[in-house]
């Protein structure tokens, strides 16, 4: 068989995969295996692409023995979990800062940028850094405007 055929019947069955995978998909009720997995969703403002939200309810099961008895019997309590998600509105432009070697008593400073994707502004907010840390968020957080970028400036400094 020539290196062209087999290309060629290698690039169909590639397609066919494709074509499978995308018939899946078309196929997929997501309602229904959330359901057989214990799970329900409520979709809150399905036509508004900025109120819109999804909430999720699952009951998950949780098996354990007694640990006291040698023959225990397993017992199932069931956990509830609410999950919610919403559309992204706030973009790095990074998903990791690498910091790379830096000797106790050094300082590097290294810059997120973060751009409002959104329609609404959303003003940044920072939980307090443990004090013994070696991260510090060194400018204010601000309030981002639609289309705006605005950059996060993150400082490392090992203290031991």
């Amino acid at each position: 068989m020539s290196v062209l055929k087999k290309r060629d019947e290698s690039k169909k069955l590639e397609e066919e995969e494709i074509r499978k995978k995308e018939e899946l998909e078309r196929q997929f009720d997501r309602t229904k295996e959330l359901s057989n997995l214990g799970g329900r969703v409520v979709d809150f403002d399905k036509d508004d692409d900025v109120k819109r939200s999804q909430h999720y309810e699952w009951l998950i099961p949780i098996y354990y023995k007694q640990t006291e008895k040698n023959d225990a019997e397993v017992n199932v309590m069931y956990l509830e979990a609410r999950t919610t998600t919403v559309k992204r509105t706030l973009l790095p432009n990074t998903d990791c800062l690498e910091f790379g070697e830096v000797p106790v008593a050094f300082r590097k400073t290294q810059e997120i940028l973060v751009k409002n994707v959104g329609s609404l502004e959303e003003t940044l907010r920072l939980e307090p850094l443990t004090p013994f840390g070696s991260f510090s968020v060194l400018n204010a957080m601000r309030t981002i405007k639609p289309g705006e970028t605005k950059a996060i400036v993150v400082q490392f400094e090992p203290i031991a």
